[in-house]
């Protein structure tokens, strides 16, 4: 269950239900995360920490890191002065510490609502980790994406690390030749699209469908086909002129951007 903060009129945060239901009654002064599994992050900018709370009539302060990202699975990402990133469970006890992955130093873990953890190396390649912090995608990818129903989108690494840049920078779709395999949360591949028959494509996921350009009117696209791995391919046309709205990512989850944590 998710909880989120709400501010009262003496400007006090505590945390509601999805029902609106008080659950913890005002009492913060600084503004919590969401909560899910059962706890949450508030800041503390005195010690600039994160301190970690139950979500209790009378909140347990449980542990306190440099930096942490939300509880989207039974354990989440901390990191702390060492600059290991390690993942801890709901009782603030280290279940797994980050330092390498296949020998190469992880430098950035997000974690998506659906429970999977997508890491990268030092060197700009990417994996995915379950909830028990088991890589169930090796670092053979030079981008990734997973979706809420735990589809994984990715690019093989021949493609250069260019690809993470180019998403970063907010590219609204790609138009180079590529292949991109879609995998289940286990790994394994379900299928692969050639880009190379289609005039532009996007780098997100929705339940399991990729959106691929037919049409173009000058440099935006004006036709799609949604493309499912699961179901074999849809051979609807769309037309869709905003396409920045047609996809919803992950990331609306973020909070102050803490579903993202950088080793220190």
């Amino acid at each position: 269950e998710t909880f989120l903060p709400f501010q009262n009129e003496e400007g006090l945060y505590g945390l509601i239900d999805e029902r609106g239901k008080v659950v913890v009654e005002a009492r913060f002064t600084s503004e919590p995360c969401m909560a899910r599994y059962g706890r949450f992050w508030l800041y503390n900018a005195q010690e600039e920490m994160f301190e970690l709370y139950s979500v209790d009539a009378e909140p347990r302060l449980l542990g306190r890191h440099r930096q942490a990202a939300v509880f989207n699975a039974p354990i989440a990402p901390v990191c702390d002065d060492n600059g290991h990133i390690q993942l801890i469970d709901s009782n603030n006890n280290v279940v797994k510490t980050l330092d390498q992955v296949d020998g190469k130093a992880v430098d950035v873990i997000i974690t998506y609502p659906c429970g999977l953890f997508r890491f990268t190396t030092d060197d700009q390649l990417f994996g995915v980790m379950d909830a028990e912090g088991n890589v169930i995608v090796k670092l053979d990818y030079a981008w990734l994406t997973i979706d809420d129903s735990r589809h994984i989108l990715a690019v093989d690494k021949k493609y250069g690390p260019s690809m993470d840049e180019e998403m970063y920078n907010e590219v609204p779709y790609f138009e180079n030749r590529i292949e991109i395999q879609m995998m289940d949360d286990e790994g394994e591949v379900l299928g692969t699209i050639d880009t190379g028959q289609y005039k532009a494509y996007e780098l997100n996921l929705l339940d399991g469908m990729l959106k691929m350009a037919t049409a173009m009117d000058g440099d935006e696209p004006t036709q799609w086909v949604l493309i499912h791995f699961l179901h074999n391919f849809l051979d609807s046309i769309l037309q869709h002129q905003n396409h920045h709205s047609f996809f919803h990512t992950s990331f609306l989850y973020r909070w102050l951007h803490n579903d993202s944590l950088h080793s220190a």
